[in-house]
């Protein structure tokens, strides 16, 4: 579980600024936050996933992922917001195509 002052409040998600990063699979955005460390969030919707264990799944996955490429130290000049947000194809892939799409993505 991440920590709660590294989750994304969910009124962030919409907000402007972003660079955004797309692959077949999701998008990635990223934008500066201003504060001491790095916030994420994962949106997947119903279209992608029916079921919610296959959604939750998902997410879990990126926040991992995102978790421990970043580092979440707290030693951090400035921090960065970064938003996973899943499209349809994303059942296509593996778990372990995803982690290194999303490796691939944020290098």
């Amino acid at each position: 579980m991440i920590p709660k002052p590294s989750r994304l409040p969910y009124t962030e998600l919409n907000a402007r600024g972003y660079k955004t990063i797309r692959t077949l699979y999701f998008s990635l955005k990223i934008r500066n936050n201003n504060l001491p460390r790095d916030r994420i969030g994962a949106v997947i919707g119903v279209a992608a996933e029916k079921s919610a264990v296959r959604r939750n799944f998902w997410k879990r996955q990126a926040k991992t992922v995102l978790m421990a490429r970043v580092g979440f130290s707290g030693k951090q000049d400035g921090g960065k917001d970064f938003v996973v947000i899943f499209s349809k194809k994303i059942k296509g892939l593996t778990k372990e195509e995803f982690k290194k799409e999303l490796l691939n993505t944020l290098s």
